[in-house]
């Protein structure tokens, strides 16, 4: 059976797949609401039965991004989910910075109105998610967690 932790991880993970396949694919008219919504929902007090069906729709939405990629045989990996536990045990330095990042976007997301997500909010939520994915230097993560402080 699988855990709220597990539940929350595999949102996340989805929502960062979605990220990913935006970069290749233009978004629809759902995703800036997807984006807020999982965000929302990986960050407030609920249980599994919502935090999967929340992770349902973000993949569908994955899915409606970059329909070509979930039957793709010769897998680039550019939009898989991503696994968290990656995350969870990176080096101390790169583990704080994503989560602190990562705490910056769940925080916008609950001071958004998912109806009307203004651009620039948007491109914060699609640039922290994908950066979530990447091994990069703490500073660059950090960087994107104060572009996100100074839009509130």
């Amino acid at each position: 059976m699988e855990t709220l932790e597990q539940s929350r991880d595999a949102l996340l993970g989805v929502l960062i797949g979605l990220s990913h396949a935006c970069t290749n694919n233009p978004k629809t008219q759902n995703t800036d609401r997807i984006y807020v919504d999982g965000l929302r929902c990986s960050a407030q007090e609920t249980d599994i039965p919502t935090i999967q069906a929340q992770t349902k729709k973000t993949s569908e939405e994955k899915d409606t991004v970059a329909p070509g990629c979930a039957f793709c045989q010769a897998r680039c990996g550019n939009t898989d989910d991503y696994d968290m536990v990656c995350l969870w045990q990176a080096i101390p330095a790169v583990r704080d910075a994503k989560e602190r990042l990562l705490r910056a976007l769940q925080q916008l997301a609950l001071e958004t109105d998912a109806e009307h997500v203004p651009e620039q909010t948007a491109m914060l939520l699609q640039r922290g998610l994908f950066a979530l994915k990447e091994d990069w230097e703490p500073e660059r993560y950090n960087e994107i967690t104060r572009q996100i402080g100074g839009t509130r």
